[in-house]
């Protein structure tokens, strides 16, 4: 029997529970590197020097998977801030790579994925000059700081300011 998701205006930590297990099986379904021949060829292998011989095409891992990560993290979160109109605006959502991967979440989120120590930094910046810095080989550490942060920036009101 198929129940449709819920609905509700804040991810809860069933619903992050949820998002590390879709992202799980999504890796679980994702095949690894492999040599493969060019059109006429024969598969050899690639030189120690790290240069490439004619005839041999190399399939490189790529994104690596702490980017990978980033990526389904970034796709889960615009489907989750698209239904707010109001919040869509300020979140950024965007995706960089130099010099490290790095997903901006908004103005004072984000999260990089160190490669050289497979190790995921997120920082928040709280108010000026306070910032929380959290560093971790733990994904899923992560997407619970993530998607508590995004949660409460989707429950806060707008505050307005009156100018006299």
């Amino acid at each position: 029997m198929m129940r449709p998701a819920p609905t509700h205006d804040s991810i809860d930590h069933a619903a992050a529970g949820g998002l590390l297990l879709r992202l799980r099986a999504w890796f679980a379904s994702v095949r690894p590197a492999s040599v493969v021949p060019a059109p006429g060829h024969s598969v050899a292998p690639v030189a120690g020097d790290g240069e490439a011989r004619p005839g041999v095409a190399v399939v490189l891992p790529f994104p690596i998977r702490g980017e990978a990560l980033l990526v389904k993290l970034a796709d889960l979160l615009r489907g989750r801030v698209a239904t707010h109109t109001t919040a869509s605006d300020t979140f950024l959502l965007t995706l960089s790579r130099r010099p490290r991967s790095r997903l901006t979440i908004d103005h004072a989120a984000y999260v990089e994925f160190h490669a050289e120590r497979a190790t995921y930094r997120l920082v928040i910046e709280v108010v000026p000059d306070t910032r929380i810095a959290v560093e971790t080989t733990d994904f899923d550490t992560v997407v619970k700081f993530v998607a508590q942060y995004v949660t409460e920036r989707l429950s806060d009101p707008v505050t307005m300011e009156a100018a006299s």
